[in-house]
């Protein structure tokens, strides 16, 4: 029994105690909107138990339109992801490399 209550506080300090993650996408006729926002709380690090990870909100926005060239269907979409360029680390030695703007183009064939 000693063993299980180590195994569990070990578990229970190395997980965020609380993670939000909510997204949503809309169609508006020829455009897509989409955004997120994910909420995670601090928590230790698994490996020293003293580091702490996480304690970040991330925004994600984007919009894109759908259209042809020639009988090709093609989206293009204009994103930015982690808006308030926060940095920080998702998991031990994943660090976020902060704000990201982008455009992108996907055709389907």
């Amino acid at each position: 029994m000693t063993q299980f209550t180590k195994l569990s506080t070990a578990i229970e300090n190395t997980t965020p105690k609380n993670v939000f993650d909510f997204s949503v996408i809309h169609g508006m006729g020829l455009y897509t909107v989409s955004g997120a926002v994910k909420y995670v709380s601090s928590y230790a690090n698994s490996a020293t138990g003293v580091d702490h990870l996480g304690g970040y909100t991330r925004y994600d926005m984007g919009v894109g339109r759908d259209f042809r060239i020639s009988n090709t269907p093609v989206k293009a979409t204009v994103y930015g992801r982690n808006l308030t360029d926060k940095k920080y680390e998702a998991s031990l030695g994943v660090q976020d490399v902060g704000r990201v703007l982008g455009v992108e183009m996907i055709a389907k064939f």
